[in-house]
């Protein structure tokens, strides 16, 4: 009977709604996205567009074929510029913070102020959030007692009538 105490009301299971879209076998992309969106939502309607032209290397084979190589696994060269850029950007600020976190560092050589600020702000930073973490364990299980104790309730009423 405690087991059956233990368990938490059914509940209904949220409706999601999915846009599917229909890639027939030979290909072909049928509309059935989102409105909204200005994109193709699959690799098979992006490869339909139009203007769309994967990077390959076209060159001929020793028996006089022609020959195909793709490069950058289907992708378009706007897509490997894109995907270059978000590198470049992402390693640029990384070499900057590090370049300022060293200039920090070497400018507070004989103290070591700014490690000391660093370790003081992760101190801070994880005492913060491991708070954050418990308080928000609590409140979970303070709401479990509660829908426990509303269940029982509900059932003792039940049972009375």
């Amino acid at each position: 009977s405690d087991a059956k105490d233990n368990q938490l009301p059914k509940m209904a299971a949220p409706e999601i709604k999915l846009d599917v879209e229909m890639v027939g076998l030979d290909g072909v992309h049928t509309e059935t996205q989102d409105s909204r969106s200005f994109r193709p939502s699959s690799l098979a309607g992006t490869k339909g567009m139009n203007s769309y032209r994967p990077l390959v290397i076209s060159y001929t084979k020793a028996d006089g074929s022609p020959g195909h190589c793709a490069i950058g696994c289907g992708h378009s060269a706007e897509d490997l510029a894109l995907i270059f850029a978000c590198y470049a950007a992402l390693y640029s600020f990384l070499i900057g913070m590090f370049a300022l976190m060293l200039r920090g560092a070497l400018d507070t050589d004989d103290t070591h102020t700014l490690l000391w600020a660093f370790l003081v702000i992760g101190v801070l930073f994880v005492s913060f959030v491991s708070g954050a973490v418990y308080v928000g364990r609590r409140k979970l299980e303070q709401n479990l007692a509660q829908k426990r104790a509303d269940a029982k309730r509900a059932k003792m009423t039940t049972i009375e009538r």
